[in-house]
């Protein structure tokens, strides 16, 4: 029961930071400021100084990532209706999609060099083929 309780209050209190964020970021237009990298920041300051572990967060973290799947199923039938602005635009799409990845793939890879982590580690964080 009280894993159940400590979940929700981990979701709410997400929810409540990233509204909060959302406010901020609508009134000063400031990139610094979006909200999943406001709220982001916030969560983990809070779980430092509240010495609250990463796993009593995903208590609440693990039901919103077994609800992301449906989400982005459901998100198919919207991009059909606009299958054309898709197919207008598919070299911006394609690019960025290679340009994030490539992005993603160097981050994650010079992250962890920076942080000294072996070898071994750091070819496994890059996707296989």
């Amino acid at each position: 029961m009280s894993s159940i309780l400590l979940g929700l209050g981990m979701i709410i209190l997400t929810v409540v930071m990233y509204a909060g964020a959302t406010y901020v970021y609508r009134r000063l237009k400031w990139p610094i400021v979006m909200p999943v990298l406001t709220t982001t920041a916030i969560i983990v300051l809070i779980l430092v100084i509240t010495d609250i572990p990463l796993d009593t967060y995903m208590l609440g973290g693990q039901w919103i990532q077994e609800l992301l799947g449906p989400a982005v199923v459901s998100l198919a039938f919207p991009l059909s209706k606009h299958i054309h602005v898709l197919k207008k635009n598919i070299l911006p799409v394609i690019g960025g999609t290679i340009i994030g990845s490539i992005t993603g793939m160097v981050t994650g890879a010079s992250v962890a060099i920076l942080l000294g982590y072996p070898k071994e580690m750091v070819i496994a964080i890059l996707p296989n083929r």
